[in-house]
């Protein structure tokens, strides 16, 4: 009985077919499956922490300059000016601005505006939009029970972030 086998134009015997290295159409498309499965995951995955990304960090940004105004207001820092002063956050839809005074005036070219990134967007439930710490103690000026809050909003997926403030100027909670 004859062993050889005929394999594409080659007489190959069945022990040299066995031999043959590599994989089968079949293995290959078995591994490309699992493969394609595993980065679709990773990639779900992946989106989801960069879409909700920029919305902590900004949240986190708002947070470390209030308590950086509320710092200068309690450290006396006169800011270029002659004596100390109250400090203050004025909001709006795409920017914040750090302001020194009990008022924010927009003309004040002390102010530093900072832009909010794209497809966030801010809202507040405070006082004329700001919020005011005093100097010395670093209480917020004319503060309200209701009138307390800032949402910050992730257009694209809807997301929010609500910062809320107690009346000595400490951050309460972030839902």
């Amino acid at each position: 009985m004859d062993s050889s086998v005929r394999s594409g134009g080659i007489n190959m015997n069945k022990s040299q077919l066995a031999d043959r290295q590599g994989f089968t159409i079949i293995e290959i498309i078995v591994v490309l499956g699992i493969l394609a499965t595993l980065l679709s995951i990773g990639y779900v995955r992946f989106t989801d922490i960069a879409r909700r990304a920029p919305l902590s960090a900004t949240v986190e940004t708002v947070i470390a300059d209030l308590r950086g105004q509320q710092t200068k207001a309690m450290s006396g820092y006169a800011g270029g000016g002659s004596a100390a002063d109250d400090y203050g956050v004025y909001f709006d839809t795409n920017s914040y601005t750090l302001f020194k005074g009990p008022v924010y005036s927009a003309l004040d070219s002390t102010n530093a505006k900072t832009l909010l990134p794209d497809y966030i967007t801010c809202s507040s439930v405070l006082p004329d939009s700001s919020v005011v710490f005093t100097k010395g103690d670093g209480e917020v000026l004319n503060y309200s029970t209701s009138g307390n809050t800032i949402t910050l909003t992730q257009t694209l997926s809807g997301e929010q972030k609500t910062i809320t403030i107690n009346r000595y100027g400490a951050v309460l909670s972030v839902e």
